[in-house]
């Protein structure tokens, strides 16, 4: 499988869902929407990584920017269900610390309802 991307919502919350293989070359046209998506009204964005099979170090590189992005908007970026492997290279490269990291549905729909924050879809 290669790569696709769509967006979608949960709750009333936009959600990015990604599907395969997360290389260099598709980390522009997720960076884009999420820049895009960073200047919206919505204060929470899920990026959901369920469904992705490989991810490379260009991401890494990719969710920093984004998370000073989205802190210098005053946004959240939530990152849903992330499988083994990639739930392993967050926690080694700490990022588990810096993103909020939800295991399920129910878990992002208990974030969002403890959280309070008013969010304009």
């Amino acid at each position: 499988m290669g790569f696709k991307m769509k967006k979608v919502s949960y709750f009333g919350i936009p959600v990015i869902e990604l599907y395969g293989k997360l290389s260099g070359g598709n980390t522009i046209k997720v960076s884009r929407l999420l820049e895009k998506m960073s200047t919206k009204k919505n204060i929470i964005t899920v990026l959901d990584l369920s469904n992705v099979n490989y991810i490379d170090s260009n991401w890494m590189g990719v969710f920093i920017y984004l998370w000073r992005l989205y802190n210098e908007y005053h946004k959240t970026l939530l990152f849903i269900i992330p499988p083994g492997f990639v739930l392993d290279i967050l926690k080694e490269t700490h990022l588990d610390t810096t993103f909020e990291i939800i295991d399920s549905l129910g878990g992002l729909k208990k974030f969002l309802d403890q959280s309070n924050n008013k969010v304009n879809v």
